[in-house]
């Protein structure tokens, strides 16, 4: 049964029912720095972070760990597409008073998730977040929304956020993603085919992007095992 438990299977949005067993928080955790809530130069408490993509919540309650070892408060949003990981997230979490899971497509109506967002913002007393994190979910927006949808999902980020923490896929994920869907023959990634950023040089392009938001890469903390980078992006100029 263990061999079973880490195969990925299929999850045409990411949402793997077992992600944290083939991809533990520590994998992540181990690149950021232990100075991380300090770096975001927060001056009004709490220090407020939205987990985009948060899966069952594991990584989310493992960041909030790290980022409250500098006796900053803290307060996270977790979200993600899939409402049974959000129960199992809601059901584990030990942190009640400092994280909330919600069940949200940021990638659906925008009024109704601006609305969701700034409630929990106007409760701490923000406009926007200090730290959107958005670890291994551009691509699976990419695929689902094709390049359009994937600009408009950065620009919401960058709108939203005072430094963004990003973990981009390489192309050679979106091919084991689409290679998975064929294997298990589940409907394949429409919109793969007509993908302008696309190749070796997809990271690129999305940083590109967020160049065009006005945020850009401030720290490169490292590259996990699976050759993804894990990078900090603030507003040009500030």
């Amino acid at each position: 049964m263990s061999g079973e438990s880490k195969n990925p299977g299929a999850a045409r949005f990411g949402n793997f029912i077992n992600y944290y067993q083939f991809n533990p928080p520590e994998n992540r955790l181990k690149f950021l720095p232990a100075n991380l809530s300090s770096m975001l130069g927060v001056k009004t408490a709490p220090l407020t972070v939205l987990d985009v993509g948060c899966n069952a919540g594991n990584l989310t309650t493992a960041l909030y760990q790290k980022l409250s070892e500098g006796e900053e408060e803290v307060k996270i949003l977790g979200v993600d597409i899939d409402t049974l990981l959000i129960d199992r997230a809601k059901e584990n979490n030990t942190a009640k008073d400092a994280i909330t899971f919600l069940a949200l497509d940021l990638m659906t109506d925008s009024s109704q998730v601006m609305d969701k967002l700034r409630s929990f913002l106007d409760d701490q007393n923000r406009t926007r977040f200090d730290l959107i994190c958005v670890f291994s979910v551009t691509m699976w927006i990419h695929l689902n929304h094709g390049d359009q949808g994937l600009r408009t999902f950065i620009s919401l980020l960058c709108r939203q956020a005072r430094f963004l923490l990003l973990e981009p896929q390489p192309w050679k994920c979106y091919q084991t993603a689409a290679r998975r869907m064929r294997k298990l023959g589940q409907q394949e990634f429409e919109k793969m085919k007509e993908l302008e950023i696309r190749g070796p040089g997809v990271e690129e392009g999305i940083l590109k992007i967020c160049e065009e938001e006005g945020m850009v890469v401030d720290v490169e903390f490292g590259e996990t095992q699976w050759n993804r980078k894990l990078l900090l992006l603030k507003h040009s100029g500030k």
